[in-house]
């Protein structure tokens, strides 16, 4: 029995020897039941580490995912205001060049009544 309680104290859960022979409600019955407990037990603590690993696994693949997606949208966005400063600079030329297409025009009407 001291044995017996030793392996289980030490962590060794395996099947205790002669604890199918001991009469129920014997400390060494009892001690087989304990230690079969307590080997359900770290199984589901086992299986729930296992599930824990997994989700955080997930998470972690999850948050790569949306890293690369943030970092692929703050490039389109880059490029998005490059295009639309380049669109502006262009507005603006040819904001430019009718204002001087205007003056041309006032200046060869001007230029035409005065020798017509």
């Amino acid at each position: 029995m001291s044995d017996a309680a030793r392996r289980v104290a030490g962590g060794d859960l395996s099947a205790l020897p002669g604890a199918a022979e001991a009469a129920q409600g014997s400390v060494m019955a009892s001690l087989d039941a304990m230690q079969a407990s307590l080997a359900g037990l770290v199984g589901q603590v086992r299986q729930a580490s296992d599930s824990i690993a997994t989700g955080s696994q997930e998470i972690a693949a999850g948050n790569q995912d949306l890293s690369a997606r943030t970092e692929s949208q703050a490039s389109n966005l880059q490029q998005t205001t490059a295009s639309m400063s380049e669109l502006s600079r262009s507005v603006q030329a040819n904001a430019d060049s009718a204002v001087q297409a205007y003056k041309m025009a006032a200046s060869a009407s001007a230029a035409a009544e005065s020798g017509g």
